[in-house]
C-alpha cells in the first residue's frame, strides 16, 4: 500500500470508528436514561399510591374513632332522651356507621387497585389491616350489649392503629425516606 491509499483508508476508517463509538455511547446513554426514567416513574407512582392508601386508612381510623365516641355518648344519654331525640341520634349513628363501611371499602379497593407497584411486604401488612377491618364487628346502635361490643371494637382499634404505624414504617423503608432526607439535608446545607 502506498501513502495515498493509506491516507484514503484512514479518511474512511477514522470517521467510521468515531461514528460507531458515538452510536454505542448514544445507545448506552439512552438505555441508562430510560432505566432512570422508569425507576423515577415507579418511585413517583409508589409515593402517590402510598399517600392515598395512608390517607384512606387515616380516614377509616378517624371515622371509627368518631363512631365509637358518638356511640358511647349515645349510650350515656339514651335514658335522658325522649323518643324523637332518641330516634334522631340513632339515625345519625347509622349514617356514621355507613360512612365507616364506605371508607373501609374505599381503602380495600385502593389497595387492590395499586397492588402491581407495591412490594409484597407492604401488601401483606395491608392484607392484615383489611382482615382486621373485615373481622371487626362494628356494632349497630340497636345491638344488645352495645357497651361490651364497643369495648371490643375499641381494643381492635388499638390493634388497627398499631398495624397502621407498622405499615407507615414499612412504606418509609420502601421509599428510603431517611436516606433521601439525609441527602437532601446535605445538598441544602452546601
Amino acid at each position: 500500500m502506498n501513502k495515498g491509499e493509506i491516507i484514503e483508508y484512514l479518511k474512511v476508517t477514522i470517521p467510521t470508528a468515531i461514528a460507531l463509538v458515538a452510536a454505542i455511547f448514544s445507545i448506552l446513554t439512552y438505555r441508562r436514561n430510560r432505566r432512570f426514567d422508569n425507576e423515577n416513574y415507579i418511585y413517583k407512582t409508589k409515593q402517590e399510591n402510598y399517600s392515598k392508601i395512608l390517607f384512606e386508612l387515616g380516614c377509616v381510623i378517624d371515622l371509627l374513632q368518631k363512631y365509637i365516641a358518638d356511640t358511647e355518648k349515645f349510650l350515656q344519654d339514651q335514658n335522658d332522651l325522649d323518643e324523637e331525640l332518641y330516634n334522631e341520634e340513632e339515625d345519625t349513628l347509622y349514617e356514621s356507621l355507613e360512612k365507616v363501611e364506605n371508607s373501609i371499602a374505599i381503602f380495600e379497593n385502593l389497595a387492590i387497585a395499586n397492588s402491581l407497584v407495591i412490594p409484597k411486604s407492604v401488601l401483606e401488612k395491608i392484607d392484615s389491616i383489611t382482615d382486621l377491618l373485615n373481622d371487626s364487628e362494628i356494632p349497630e346502635p340497636s345491638d344488645k350489649n352495645l357497651d361490651r361490643l364497643l369495648s371490643k371494637l375499641d381494643t381492635e382499634m388499638n390493634r388497627l392503629i398499631d398495624f397502621a404505624n407498622e405499615l407507615n414504617e414499612i412504606i418509609r423503608s420502601d421509599l428510603n425516606v431517611e436516606e433521601l432526607n439525609f441527602y437532601l439535608y446535605k445538598r441544602l446545607k452546601k
